[in-house]
């Protein structure tokens, strides 16, 4: 009896632990990092498919508006926008925006922006924090002029996930755009920027794609 009471012991003390024997499956430190990647990936897709609706709100939505900044890394150049500055960009591109991508039968040019996200990477993930970064593809098509799908920018975006008022928010963005041949899109101007601006200029909104009418 006296050599089965430590086994006992033993026993009581490893399920007295949290975490063992289940319950603590995708946890580091207490943090059920699965649960908080899942959150935040499901932001960023509502937000990757407001980029490919040029819904406003919806990308304005994802952002930290009391101390977003975004950083674009293009070509050589880098420039940064504040959160102030971005809406007024959207705000004022959103029109023409919206009439591309009305089908022809509607009188637009059936403009169709697709922005496909490879494997998000996490990192210094938190309850209240995360790094969120992956590699980036815009495809465009048009049917008036018909234009067939086009790979027109790739690159990397980097987002600085917080958590505010239970809800995820990016408040700080990075675009790195990979040296593409944005030269010969130029001509059309700038999808998502709705102009020709050069990067000197510095491209308007977040700058993906490069088609416009």
């Amino acid at each position: 009896m006296r050599r089965l009471l430590p086994l006992v012991l033993a026993v009581v003390l490893l399920f007295a632990i949290p975490g063992c024997f289940g319950g603590g499956g995708g946890t580091d430190g207490g943090i059920d990092q699965t649960q908080i990647q899942a959150a935040i990936g499901q932001r960023i897709a509502a937000f990757v498919e407001a980029v490919e609706d040029f819904d406003v709100d919806g990308m304005l939505g994802f952002l930290d508006e009391d101390s977003f900044s975004l950083t674009i890394s293009e070509g050589g150049s880098e420039y940064s926008k504040t959160y102030t500055e971005l809406k007024a960009e959207l705000e004022a591109d959103e029109p023409k925006q919206l009439q591309w991508r009305k089908p022809e039968s509607e009188g637009g040019n059936g403009h169709v922006l697709t922005m496909e996200l490879g494997t998000i990477v996490y990192s210094s993930v938190s309850e209240t924090g995360a790094q969120a970064a992956a590699p980036f593809t815009i495809k465009e098509s048009a049917e008036n002029p018909q234009i067939p799908e086009t790979t027109t920018d790739t690159g990397t975006i980097a987002c600085e996930m917080v958590k505010l008022g239970g809800q995820w928010l990016c408040r700080q963005m990075t675009i790195t755009y990979d040296d593409l041949a944005k030269a010969s899109y130029r001509g059309a101007g700038s999808s998502e920027s709705g102009n020709a601006e050069s990067i000197e200029d510095g491209t308007t909104g977040f700058g993906f794609g490069q088609f416009a009418f």
